[in-house]
């Protein structure tokens, strides 16, 4: 009998095992070294992780392309999934991407993306762990009817910009009485000054800046110089990573800058992960920057939607060719559990729509507290925005802000609300003159 049961529980076993060696393949352009970084930490973390692919073994196999060069990019793809893979991870530029999109359909091969992508129809074997540009594009809307803005300015890049701000630019329609004012950085200089001065002669203060991490920095700089960045002016930036930013030279400014993050650098999940890999670096080379944590999330993902899968079903790894026909039989299979995983990462709650489009994330809402950025509230989809700071923080905030400054208040005589004393005929003009307002007036 308990031979009987030794060789049903190993027929069990065999049939839902997964191969010995599971073969991840990434590729990378010559400008995604902290990606790629970030994906071989991954790779190392769930081989580490002994509650995870316990009998597997996760390998990669890595290639790099120049950035400018699609062709040896497809030919790169081609050498990469000929001994068999589980699945594709990178690149992140469009045209490359798109072309891995087009291979992974066709020989059924799940390709894990963490770029920004505005196509609404994305490949059947293609998931995205980066969040929609029109649900960001309604993070920032549902911001600025929050705070109430009735006009504002859109400083913009490129035309991926405008499509990522669609929601803000459609304001208009909904929202009667509000102006939207779109104006482009221009493209061949890094002198932003004189656009910026024109934002000023307008006498707007309230603007959405959106343009590449790398030019946030002087684009501010530059604001600064021609007093664009004072107490009366509002920033809403739409980087994900403006937490990342370094704003100590801004500490006595009571400029408003505010912005969403994608990664919480306090959760206990990060922080074992900065212990694991200690960081130093800056900018779009730090480990929480968010392309880096995405990559780093999508390998989680996969890791743990090949483990659900284990349980009940086996796969094998096939050679695959670019030029001959045959898709891979159990590609199928993975992309039905990679729908259905929920995982917690680097950037949050992680989950997929039938479609492959990340759902149920939240964002922080960052805002500058004197020199650095402080989380005042949080966004989802369902609720919006929603303040966090309690009553207490909120008017410690204001003391802060209002630190060391005078306050000038205008108001007209209008009773009973503002009336001048009646003063005997002693009282001379000059004397009021010198009154105090409390002196001089009541109401």
């Amino acid at each position: 009998m308990m031979n009987v049961l030794y060789l049903l529980l190993m027929y069990v076993l065999s049939a839902s095992a997964l191969p010995e060696v599971i073969k991840l393949a990434a590729l990378f352009d010559d400008h995604s070294g902290p990606e790629e970084a970030a994906f071989q930490r991954a790779i190392d973390m769930v081989n580490d992780d002994r509650t995870i692919l316990t009998r597997s073994l996760v390998t990669m196999d890595i290639s790099r392309y120049p950035q400018d060069d699609s062709f040896k990019a497809s030919k790169k793809l081609c050498e990469l999934i000929r001994p068999g893979i589980a699945a594709v991870f990178g690149p992140t530029q469009s045209f490359s991407a798109n072309h891995v999109q087009s291979v992974s359909e066709a020989l059924h091969v799940p390709f894990m993306e963490t770029r920004w992508d505005y196509d609404f129809k994305r490949s059947d074997y293609s998931i995205s762990v980066h969040p929609h540009p029109s649900v960001l594009g309604k993070a920032f809307a549902d911001f600025v009817r929050k705070v109430r803005w009735k006009s504002f300015v859109i400083l913009y890049e490129n035309e991926e910009g405008l499509v990522r701000l669609q929601e803000l630019i459609k304001m208009p329609k909904t929202f009667s009485g509000m102006q939207v004012t779109l104006r482009q950085l221009t493209g061949d200089t890094i002198d932003y000054r004189p656009l910026l001065k024109e934002i000023k002669k307008s006498g707007e203060t309230r603007i959405v800046l959106d343009c590449d991490y790398d030019k946030i920095a002087l684009i501010l700089h530059q604001a600064n110089e021609i007093e664009l960045l004072t107490d009366y002016h509002n920033y809403l930036i739409t980087s994900l990573d403006v937490d990342k930013i370094n704003f100590e030279q801004y500490t006595h400014q009571n400029v408003n800058i505010t912005g969403f993050r994608l990664v919480d650098p306090n959760t206990e999940l990060v922080r074992k992960y900065l212990k694991k890999f200690p960081n130093r670096l800056q900018g779009k080379a730090h480990p929480l920057y968010s392309s880096n944590a995405l990559m780093y999330d999508s390998v989680q993902v996969f890791a743990k939607a090949l483990n659900n899968l284990d349980s009940l079903q086996t796969i094998e790894l096939m050679s695959l060719s670019c030029d001959a026909a045959g898709a891979w039989p159990d590609g199928e299979k993975v992309l039905g559990y990679l729908k259905e995983v929920d995982h917690v990462g680097l950037s949050g709650e992680i989950r997929f729509d039938n479609d492959g489009f990340r759902t149920d994330f939240q964002l922080d809402l960052v805002e500058k507290v004197r020199g650095r950025l402080k989380k005042t509230g949080i966004w989802n989809m369902e609720a919006g925005v929603n303040y966090t700071m309690s009553a207490s923080e909120a008017g410690t905030q204001m003391i802060e802000k209002l630190a060391n400054k005078t306050l000038r208040v205008v108001t007209v005589l209008n009773s009973p609300y503002v009336m001048e004393k009646v003063f005997d005929s002693t009282v001379t003009a000059e004397a009021k003159a010198r009154f105090s307002f409390l002196e001089r007036y009541e109401g």
